[in-house]
């Protein structure tokens, strides 16, 4: 099965700093967390009026620490044996991904260590998508929703090319 990722985090010159993480099954299951372990203290601008405001309040339960955050994951992709992991833009989301787990090694056994470039696959399939951002942008819930739906687009626009090589690839 298809899995979307995206993340919010804080980048800084030597590291990234999970904010929240979101997985959305090809089936439209969710997972959202935020972590309890960000400084937030230490986020840009930026963030502070892009990301910061659209997540949920300390008191929710979706705040956890990073081994609760792995532990959703896997219960998200419980019995998939071979999960594929899709993300926009996705270097440092997958970096954020695999330090939830303690790094790429100690990912999952059954989970990839590479993750599947959505922008990529736009681009072999000729940019078709131009899907609206979603108004709640740089959630990464709503982000994950959004990768979602353009990997279905951008399926149904390769299915109806009928180019094998993309087709066998997906």
């Amino acid at each position: 099965m298809h899995y979307f990722l995206d993340t919010e985090f804080i980048e800084g010159a030597e590291s990234i700093e999970l904010i929240s993480l979101a997985v959305t099954s090809e089936d439209e299951r969710d997972f959202y967390a935020v972590s309890t372990e960000v400084d937030l203290s230490r986020a840009s601008e930026w963030s502070q009026t892009n990301v910061i405001p659209k997540l949920p309040p300390r008191s929710d339960p979706r705040w956890m620490a990073r081994s609760e955050i792995a532990r959703g994951v896997e219960t998200l992709v419980e019995g998939d044996e071979s999960p594929k992991f899709w993300a926009y833009y996705g270097a440092y989301d997958w970096v954020a991904f695999c330090q939830v787990f303690g790094g790429l090694m100690r990912l999952p056994k059954r989970f990839p260590k590479w993750y599947r470039e959505l922008k990529m696959l736009d681009t072999l399939a000729g940019n078709p998508a131009k899907l609206a951002k979603p108004a709640d942008r740089h959630d990464a819930l709503a982000d994950t929703r959004w990768n979602r739906g353009l990997f279905l687009y951008v399926c149904n626009v390769i299915r109806d090319s009928g180019d094998p090589l993309l087709l066998d690839r997906l």
